[in-house]
This record gives structure tokens, sequence and C-alpha cells, in this order.
């Protein structure tokens, strides 16, 4: 089956398979665009004060996600990687913190916003560091892994950075919350397809890579270390915020469809500048 992208099926055989090496030049280079991108977009839309720009990136970011997703699977369906259907279902964490994103870019929604910041944040940049991607180098499907990864971290940094999106308080326990039922829709989805060897959130078994589960034990301990983890990098997260709260002795309010809220200048996070078009 031919694995490397516009290479003739008649060579892609015969091709050498290259493996993708952690932290090797390529995967630095993949870690510094995937947080040098969004700064750079963030910066141009503020130092060009253009929110219709902010707007066409934001929809930019959230139909590239999207295409990943539908391209993914046809791919997978086209080169029988998908053996059982349930294997397509988008049951990982990084599906469901996908969605969330592009749901955050297209409507500037918040509750959708903080699962993308803190699951984004805490579990698909881990992805990025450790990645579970066993595809030949380059192969559409190695590709899309880290479209689909790099993309997520992207639009959150975007969001924040760029058009002054922000958790809430209370955002840790939301975030929280949500993420058991996560588990339980993973575990049962686990559950039911346990013949085929599903294995959705690494909750059957841990990663074939090397990662943080590693550290954590056997199974099912390193399923508790990790609800703990996450709540200490959703606090980490979040830290920023509540410091320049207390410092500005304020809660900010957040922003809408229409734009990012009005922000004063004691807030540690610079944004676009405040709307002119109200009275």
């Amino acid at each position: 089956m031919a694995n490397y992208l516009f290479l003739p099926s008649a060579f892609a055989d015969a091709a050498p398979a290259r493996k993708f090496a952690l932290f090797g030049a390529l995967h630095l280079a993949i870690l510094f665009v995937t947080v040098s991108l969004p700064f750079a977009l963030s910066r141009l839309t503020r130092r060009e004060q253009r929110p219709q720009l902010a707007r066409v990136l934001a929809l930019t970011l959230a139909g590239v996600l999207l295409f990943d997703r539908v391209f993914a699977l046809g791919w997978s369906i086209y080169t029988g990687r998908i053996a059982f259907w349930a294997n397509g279902l988008p049951m990982h964490l990084c599906d469901w913190a996908s969605f969330a994103v592009i749901v955050a870019l297209v409507g500037r929604r918040q509750l959708p916003y903080e699962l993308a910041y803190l699951w984004g944040l805490s579990g698909t940049f881990q992805a990025v560091l450790t990645p579970d991607n066993t595809e030949d180098l380059f192969s559409p499907l190695f590709i899309s892994f880290f479209v689909e990864h790099c993309g997520i971290i992207v639009s959150v940094l975007f969001l924040t950075w760029g058009l002054g999106m922000r958790p809430k308080p209370g955002a840790i326990v939301r975030v929280w919350l949500c993420s058991q039922v996560y588990l339980a829709a993973a575990g049962l989805a686990d559950w039911l397809f346990r013949t085929q060897k599903i294995n959705f959130g690494y909750l059957a078994a841990k990663p074939e890579s090397g990662s943080l589960m590693d550290w954590f034990g056997p199974w099912p301990w390193y399923i508790l270390a990790l609800e703990v983890l996450a709540l200490v990098f959703y606090t980490i997260f979040y830290a920023p915020f509540w410091l320049a709260d207390r410092r500005a002795g304020r809660v900010v309010s957040v922003p809408t469809v229409d734009g990012p809220a009005p922000r004063d200048r004691s807030s540690a996070i610079d944004t676009l500048p405040p709307r002119t078009d109200t009275p």
C-alpha cells in the first residue's frame, strides 16, 4: 500500500520506510512552528487592528481542522486502515478538543473555548511532544496527525493571544467535569468493542510509543494518576489569568461572537484593542 504523498504506488512500495525521530530536527521544527505561528498571527491582527482579518483567520483555522478530520477518516477507509467501523469513531480526547476548538473559532463560544484551551494545552500538546505516530515519514496520515494536533494548539493560542478569549473563573471545575463525561463515553466504547481491541483515550492500554503514562504504573493505576495530573495541568494553564485578575482586582468580561471584549491595560494578556463601534 502506498504510504508516501504524491508518490506513485509502483514506487511507494519499494521506497524504504522512514520513521519519525523523537526530538529530531523535524520534530523540533514542528514544535517551533506550533508556537511561533499563533504568535505571528496574533501580532498581525493586533498590529493592523483589523477584526475582519481576525475573523477570516479564525474561520480558516476552523476549515483546516474540519478538512483534516474528513480527510483522515476518508483516507483511512480508502486504504483499509479502518477494518472495523468503530475504529473510525471520534472518541479520542484530541477528537473532542478538535471539535471544541472549531466551535470556538466559528462562534467564540466560551465553554468550547475553555475545553479546547485546557484539553489542548494539557493533553494535545503532550501528544505533540511525545507523538504516538507510527506512520511512515510524510505519509498522508503522518501529515494529518500533526495538522490536527498542532492545529488545535495553534487555534487555542490564536483565540487567546489574538482574539482576547480567556478561561473564566470556574473553568477548571467545568472542564474537569466534562473530562469525566469524556472518560465515561470512551470507557464505554472501549468495553463495547473490546473484542476489536479498541483503545479510545488510552483507557485500555498505554500508547505503544513512550509517554508520561509510562511513569504512572500499570493499568488501571495510570488512569487515576492521569486524573490528578489533569487537575495539575489545568491549574498551571489557568494560573496566568488568575494571577492577572488578582493583580488587577477585577474579573474581566469575555469576547462575544461580535468581537473581542474590552480589557484595560492592567491585564497581563495583551489582546486586540477595545471596540469603538458602540456608544
